[in-house]
């Protein structure tokens, strides 16, 4: 009987504490022209624990320890490192990586300079796009492109 109460009491402990511990926040992620990002991941600095904003830009993450920081990050955005302050921390705005385009070519994984590249590497410009009325972006350069 008195190990049956010991692990109660130990079940107990772990619950109250992770109830004592758990940390709030919520807020709103948004693009340098106030759009809402979709799927930008929120998380605690140095942790996997996380979340993912939804189609309003908005997320809510629960954290059972404490944590320093906040980090917000979104495919061609620039990461933003924030305080972490319970409660609602407002809207954060992510601004846009530039990447010049002139002598390097941004691929699905990475970069690579046009000279070293052994592919075929086509450049078309809006001008040169089919015109007259067109469905899919396909037929804008049909005929364009090998």
């Amino acid at each position: 009987m008195n190990k049956v109460l010991q692990r109660l009491f130990t079940v107990i402990a772990i619950l109250l504490s992770t109830v004592a511990f758990a940390q709030n926040y919520t807020g709103q992620v948004v693009d340098d022209g106030g759009s809402p990002l979709l799927g930008a991941n929120v998380f605690a600095k140095g942790t996997q624990n996380g979340t993912k904003t939804n189609a309003d830009g908005k997320f809510a993450l629960t954290l059972d320890q404490p944590t320093d920081f906040i980090v917000v990050t979104y495919v061609g955005m620039n990461a933003k490192i924030l305080p972490a302050v319970t409660g609602n921390m407002g809207v954060i705005t992510l601004t846009n990586k530039s990447r010049a385009l002139n002598d390097v070519v941004v691929v699905g994984y990475g970069t690579q300079k046009k000279k070293d590249i052994t592919s075929a590497v086509i450049s078309i410009k809006s001008k040169d796009f089919n015109q007259g009325t067109v469905g899919t972006a396909e037929q804008l350069i049909v005929g364009k492109v090998p």
